[in-house]
């Protein structure tokens, strides 16, 4: 999938019973990019196996409200995550190495267990498209500035970004804040309020909309 290229919810079956990755330390936004994981738990690289399995390939990525557990349950994670889709994966001894994209935000409405494995039954969260250009371009201006050298690739993602939700998400991946505070953006279904809060995080300046 192209960088550049946007994923909505509307392609989609409203809920999906899916496997769920716990992720420690990190939280995952549903970024429609080539994204890397490396999973090295045990029991984790056997959902990856059933995932890699698996005819789509999907997944749920919840961040650990605790990152020292090793083998978290249903109340040891954040209920809204990404879905995700697995593109590639490599073994190695001990580790997984994933290639996935991001799909869509979630909100999980029911847990199974199926086979050892964590699934979930979540309702997938639209993507809303709003089109505020002067927000977007301080956002943008204020990611560059407080987050341009993480790589040529980030930099080159924001200036071409066109979709606010999507720059929002692209920024907040990249956000050097605990998971709290980056699980609280994932939460925060309207992109608008989305690009202020992240706004206010860099410390970026709105000058207010001219309207025509």
């Amino acid at each position: 999938m192209r960088s550049g290229d946007i994923v909505t919810s509307n392609a989609f079956p409203e809920e999906l019973s899916v496997p769920v990755l716990p992720i420690r330390n990190s939280v995952v936004f549903p970024v429609p990019i080539d994204t890397p994981l490396r999973v090295i738990r045990k029991n984790l690289r056997s959902t990856m196996d059933v995932v890699k399995d698996s005819e789509r390939r999907w997944f749920v990525a919840l961040a650990q409200r605790d990152p020292k557990l090793e083998n978290p349950g249903p109340a040891d994670l954040y209920s809204v995550g990404s879905l995700m889709c697995m593109m590639d994966c490599t073994t190695t001894v001990g580790q997984h190495d994933v290639e996935m994209f991001g799909l869509s935000r979630v909100k999980v409405t029911e847990w199974l267990h199926r086979s050892g494995v964590m699934v979930a039954k979540v309702r997938l969260i639209p993507a809303l498209g709003v089109n505020r250009p002067v927000l977007m371009s301080t956002l943008r201006a204020a990611a560059l500035n407080h987050l341009g050298d993480i790589s040529e690739e980030f930099t080159e993602l924001v200036e071409e970004c066109g979709n606010l939700g999507m720059l929002s998400d692209l920024v907040a991946t990249n956000l050097p804040s605990p998971v709290e505070i980056r699980q609280s953006v994932l939460e925060i279904e309207e992109p608008e309020l989305r690009a202020r809060v992240l706004l206010r995080l860099l410390g970026g300046h709105l000058e207010p909309e001219v309207s025509h």
